[in-house]
């Protein structure tokens, strides 16, 4: 099979393989630019989905800060879970990076990949 490469206004380079469209999205709030995977049918335009992966990567920062009271109290809930249980001690968290506040959570919480399907998939 031979691969086919676009390049979008919106999200740069992709190339199509695996039955996926893969490439790159810079993300300014991010040292590393994220790994793009857009499924979509070969029939289906790829470009929409472009268009949501740029939009997402122009809010990421707006979005970071939404999720961080959700990501830091589920974080919370399952450590209290995991000492009650007996399962870790604080020792165990202890060799982890801390996550003491909302503040704390994208100090341990990389995102690397962004995937986008069709509901056709």
């Amino acid at each position: 099979m031979f691969a086919r490469s676009i390049q979008l206004p919106t999200v740069g380079r992709l190339k199509r393989g695996w039955g996926k469209w893969h490439g790159r999205l810079p993300v300014c709030q991010l040292a590393d630019p994220l790994d793009l995977v857009i499924e979509v049918p070969r029939t289906e335009p790829v470009e929409p989905f472009a268009e949501l992966a740029a939009l997402f990567a122009a809010t990421f920062g707006q979005l970071r800060e939404d999720f961080a009271d959700e990501l830091f109290q589920s974080y919370e809930f399952y450590k209290k879970a995991d000492l009650d249980e007996g399962g870790f001690s604080e020792a165990d968290f202890a060799e982890h990076p801390a996550v003491r506040s909302r503040e704390d959570v994208w100090a341990v919480l990389r995102p690397y990949r962004l995937c986008l399907f069709s509901p056709a998939i």
